[in-house]
């Protein structure tokens, strides 16, 4: 009986641990790419990166409200409450990222402030508001994414993530280092690619 539920366990958890590597396999491909511009650009990206985490953490834990609430209505057998919860999360975490996305540009003013080299502040400020602009996109993702879990419905969102790797790995070497006719942007190509990585997952 409980080897039972262990294996019903490992077989709904194994998609979104697939799917949360997935996300932290983004961010070290990222570095690897950023770091082949040398020790400024990387510099730029861990202190953008560091200071988005938080921001970010804090509107993953808005999203997560879906799945508890779309699974009780759910095992209910009450459906149309299960889009309600759909819906309204929807606009409360779209709004909730237009706060975020501010909130990211606000801090991304305060690192001139953190006594960083002069070389280091501007790309990572700018690099800062460009992953700002990606929360919007990112936060109707883990909409759709939390709902689904809360259904039961576990594996697109992890194949989404694992293809958005592959498009944040083609979308960075086109515009990190300048390929098919774009310049190279460094940096702040990498978040270029981000945004890109995130809207391909927004529209999955």
């Amino acid at each position: 009986m409980l080897l039972n539920e262990i294996k019903k366990t490992a077989r709904l958890s194994m998609p979104i641990v697939v799917g949360q590597l997935g996300q932290m396999l983004m961010g070290v491909v990222d570095n690897i790419m950023v770091g082949k511009l040398g020790a400024t650009a990387l510099a730029a990206a861990s202190i953008a990166n560091s200071m988005f985490m938080l921001v970010m953490v804090v509107g993953f834990g808005l999203t997560m409200a879906v799945t508890p609430l779309t699974a009780m209505a759910c095992g209910a057998g009450k459906d149309k409450e299960c889009g309600v919860v759909l819906r309204q999360g929807i606009i409360v975490n779209l709004f909730s990222g237009l706060l975020l996305c501010g909130l990211t540009f606000l801090l991304s003013e305060a690192i001139p402030y953190l006594n960083q080299p002069p070389e280091i502040v501007a790309p990572a400020s700018l690099y800062m508001k460009i992953l700002g602009v990606s929360i919007l996109p990112l936060m109707l993702f883990q909409s759709y994414r939390q709902f689904a879990e809360g259904v039961s419905f576990l594996k697109p969102a992890m194949t989404i993530t694992l293809l958005a790797n592959i498009v944040n790995i083609l979308a960075n070497w086109i515009f990190i280092y300048g390929h098919l006719g774009m310049p190279a942007l460094g940096l702040t190509g990498a978040g270029i690619a981000t945004i890109s990585s995130r809207i391909f997952m927004a529209a999955a």
